[in-house]
């Protein structure tokens, strides 16, 4: 009997093409991030802290430049790939073709910026002009991370995500190997070129994938006739999704600020060291977009099939970060602990700020269907609600010292009230279109 429901399962699982999905996604996310964790921990030890530090800021500089220079069309990609790969029509090749050359354009202007201006940032934000060099040498990391972005976002489309799986290892591997030597010999220049290199080998690798894929569905010419009419149409569904990574970007940046303007910088490390445990709660839901929006996109015509998948994926997002989030405050205190005493804070703000990520996991799902359905103006709006919301509700609770609690707790319950009813609103308005009619 247990034999019989064993393979029951098992052939259940291999005939759900999203369970499938779901598996080599996260399979092939646990290897290169697994990799990359212990290249990191190594690159920390030769490096030294101060050295390390330096290094830090340099990436998250250019990382959050290259989310800018994607321009969201790594979601575009993926549905509009989704949608067009078995049909025979113009807009495929098109797609493939200009959502790279706008991601190029985009975050090659963006590089050039930062080699540019990259003295007055050193000196003026940094406070280190010795990182001007450093940032001009590491500026084209901006080009191949945008560009990797989009073609993850193709390469999603066509639903390979287990040779996806094979690339994130060879990447995995290679980077390990690539840092590991370059930074013991080279220390920060060789932890930066072997970011840069280990993004042109992902390059490289989803570059030739993407061949194939145009081969297998034959249905991609190499001389693609311009048409203005999509090119258009992709730029218009694609500003709504970058403005809604700016505003975002702006929001987490201003509540950093009010903790500085109305606390300390003690109180900015407690919400921190907090916010690490919401981003390990939301690690897989996290790598699950992509899977979730190219089966969205590719039921757009088949309703009922679509809110199936919806239903279902809600419900695994709520599970698999409810059950950690009991875990973590079960376990605040003891974790706070391995912070020091100077995080002694940190257990009041954990099991508040956690609760949020249950929300946003359930919201990222929908966030997938309205883009599945073009609704992406819907979207922004819903998100100019929730991210502006946070920043004056924050504002209001810390100015004002709100139950004379410490500024890291209001912020954190100011985000998970905003969280909450964004999930609410975004669903209801989802199904029923109660608060926003624009399509």
């Amino acid at each position: 009997m247990r034999n019989s429901s064993t393979n029951f399962f098992l052939n259940k699982v291999k005939s759900n093409k999203l369970l499938q999905d779901s598996f080599w996604a996260i399979f092939g996310n646990i290897l290169s991030k697994g990799l990359s964790l212990l290249s990191g921990v190594l690159v920390a030890r030769f490096l030294g802290s101060e050295v390390f530090g330096q290094f830090g800021i340099i990436k998250n500089t250019l990382m959050t430049s290259a989310i800018f220079a994607t321009f969201g069309l790594g979601y575009t990609a993926t549905k509009y790939v989704a949608e067009n790969k078995t049909k025979k029509n113009e807009y495929l090749g098109i797609v493939l073709k200009y959502s790279q050359l706008i991601t190029f354009g985009f975050s090659f202007i963006l590089a050039f910026l930062v080699f540019i201006f990259s003295n007055y940032f050193a000196k003026n934000i940094l406070d280190e002009i010795e990182l001007s060099l450093p940032l001009k040498v590491a500026a084209i990391y901006i080009v191949f991370n945008a560009v990797n972005t989009t073609q993850i976002g193709i390469i999603s489309g066509y639903g390979g995500f287990k040779k996806m799986t094979k690339i994130n290892f060879y990447v995995g591997v290679f980077t390990f190997i690539i840092t590991t030597i370059l930074s013991y010999f080279f220390t920060l220049y060789g932890a930066l070129i072997s970011l840069i290199l280990s993004q042109i080998f992902n390059w490289f690798l989803n570059y030739k994938l993407i061949n194939n894929y145009k081969k297998e569905y034959k249905n991609v010419t190499n001389s693609v006739v311009f048409s203005r009419k999509i090119f258009q149409e992709i730029l218009i569904f694609s500003l709504p999704i970058a403005l809604q990574e700016a505003i975002y970007s702006i929001s987490s940046w201003g509540v950093n600020i009010i903790l500085v303007t109305f606390a300390t910088f003690s109180e900015v490390g407690v919400y921190s060291a907090a916010m690490q445990w919401n981003v390990i709660i939301l690690f897989i839901p996290a790598i699950l977009r992509n899977v979730i929006l190219s089966h969205f996109s590719e039921n757009t015509n088949n309703e009922k099939q679509k809110n199936k998948i919806l239903k279902r994926i809600v419900l695994f997002n709520f599970l698999i970060t409810f059950i950690p989030y009991i875990l973590i405050v079960v376990f605040s205190g003891f974790i706070s602990g391995f912070y020091g005493t100077s995080f002694s804070r940190m257990g009041d703000v954990l099991p508040v700020l956690v609760l949020s990520s249950v929300f946003l996991s359930m919201s990222n799902v929908y966030t997938q269907a309205y883009l599945s359905s073009s609704r992406n103006w819907e979207m922004l709006f819903l998100r100019i609600f929730r991210d502006l919301g946070i920043l004056i509700v924050c504002y209001m609770m810390v100015s004002n010292n709100f139950k004379n609690l410490p500024s890291s707790v209001l912020v954190a319950l100011g985000i998970v009230v905003l969280n909450f009813l964004f999930f609410i609103i975004m669903a209801l308005n989802y199904h029923t279109k109660i608060f926003l009619k624009w399509k």
